[in-house]
C-alpha cells in the first residue's frame, strides 16, 4: 500500500466534494488531496471545505495543483456537462465528451501506475474518451459503471426478501443506463443462491432503473450512492480484496468482444475479480445464459454506437 497517495478530484460539485469529505474521515489512509476545479461558482465551495485543514493536520489539501494531478496516483472524473438528466444519461454527452477530451488531452501523467476512476455519465462512455485521450493503458482507467446499479439492485432485493442489505448479493452488467441487465443467476442470500423466479424480478428492476430518476424529483442529483462507490473503488485499488467481485466499467475483454458482437474497444459494466498477489485485478469471463447474452448484446451495441457519435 502506498502510505502518503496522491489523489486528484476533478471536479467538485456535489459528487466530487462529498469523496472529498471521505477522503478527509478516512481513518486508513493519509490522503494528499488535490482539488482540480476551473469554475468561479465553485470556489465558495472550495473555501468552505479549505477551513475543514486545520481539522486534519495530517491532510495535504492542495487547490488546482498541474504538478500534483501529473504525479497521482488515483484521479477521480467527476466532472461533466450541466443539465438535470431526466431520462437518459447520454443527454448531456456531447458537452461531456468535450470537457473530457480538453481535460485529458492537456497534460500526461508521470505516474506510470497511475489510475483513473470514471464518475462522470455516460460513464462508459467517457471512460472510452478517457482512454483515448491520456497516455495510460486501458487496464488504469475504470469506470463506476454498474457497481451503483447493483447496490440498488441489492437493497431492493432486501426489501422485497425483508432482511437486511447487507445479507444480499447480486450483479447489474452492461451499461449503466436504462439497458443495464441483471444477471439473475448471481443472485444470492448469505451466500446461498435464490432462485430467482420466486422474486418479483420486473418491479425491482424497475425500481433499480429509475432510481435515480426518482431521486431526482427532489434532488439535483444522486450523491451518496455513487461517492461511496468511488471511495470503495479506491480503496480496493490501494488494498486489493483478494477474490471479491464487483462489476465496473472496463474496456471489453477479446473475450465479451465475441460474445457480444462488437467491434470497437468499448468500455462497460464487466465483472472484476480482485487479487493479492500479481496483478491486482482482471475481468472475468462470466458464462450467460441466452437471455443474458442477448441483453448484454444489446446494451454493449447501444454503447458501441454512442462511441461513434
Amino acid at each position: 500500500m502506498i502510505s502518503t497517495p496522491v489523489i486528484t478530484i476533478v471536479g467538485f460539485g456535489n459528487i466530487g466534494s462529498t469523496i472529498s469529505m471521505m477522503l478527509l474521515h478516512d481513518e486508513v489512509v493519509d490522503w494528499q488531496i488535490n482539488i482540480m476545479e476551473p469554475s468561479r461558482k465553485r470556489r465558495g465551495r472550495i473555501e468552505d471545505f479549505l477551513h475543514t485543514s486545520p481539522l486534519f493536520p495530517f491532510r495535504s489539501i492542495k487547490f488546482n495543483s498541474k504538478k500534483l494531478l501529473r504525479d497521482s496516483d488515483f484521479v477521480i472524473f467527476a466532472a461533466g456537462g450541466k443539465g438535470k438528466i431526466r431520462e437518459d444519461r447520454t443527454e448531456v454527452m456531447a458537452e461531456t465528451i468535450r470537457i473530457t477530451k480538453e481535460f485529458f488531452s492537456s497534460f500526461s501523467f508521470n505516474n506510470k501506475g497511475a489510475r483513473v476512476i470514471v464518475v462522470t455519465n455516460p460513464v462508459d462512455v467517457i471512460c472510452y474518451h478517457v482512454k483515448r485521450n491520456t497516455n495510460l493503458s486501458a487496464n488504469q482507467i475504470i469506470g463506476t459503471g454498474t457497481y451503483l446499479d447493483t447496490i440498488r439492485m441489492n437493497y431492493y432485493l432486501s426489501k422485497q426478501m425483508k432482511v437486511t442489505p447487507a445479507a444480499v448479493s447480486a450483479m447489474v452488467l452492461g451499461e449503466h443506463g436504462n439497458t443495464m441487465v441483471p444477471i439473475l443467476s448471481q443472485i444470492r442470500l448469505d451466500g446461498r443462491k435464490v432462485p430467482h423466479k420466486k422474486l418479483n424480478i420486473n418491479d425491482i428492476m424497475d425500481k433499480t432503473r429509475n432510481a435515480a430518476f426518482n431521486i431526482k424529483r427532489t434532488e439535483d442529483a444522486t450523491v451518496y450512492g455513487i461517492s461511496a462507490c468511488a471511495y470503495r473503488i479506491v480503496h480496493m485499488l490501494l488494498n486489493p480484496p483478494p477474490g471479491f467481485i464487483v462489476p465496473l466499467s472496463m474496456q471489453i475483454t477479446p473475450y465479451y468482444k465475441k460474445l457480444l458482437n462488437v467491434k470497437r474497444n468499448i468500455f462497460l459494466g464487466l465483472p472484476v475479480i480482485f487479487h493479492d498477489i500479481g496483478r491486482p485485478y482482471h475481468v472475468l469471463e462470466l458464462k450467460l445464459n441466452s437471455a443474458e447474452q442477448k441483453l448484454m448484446a444489446k446494451s454493449a451495441q447501444k454503447i458501441e454506437k454512442l462511441t461513434r457519435s
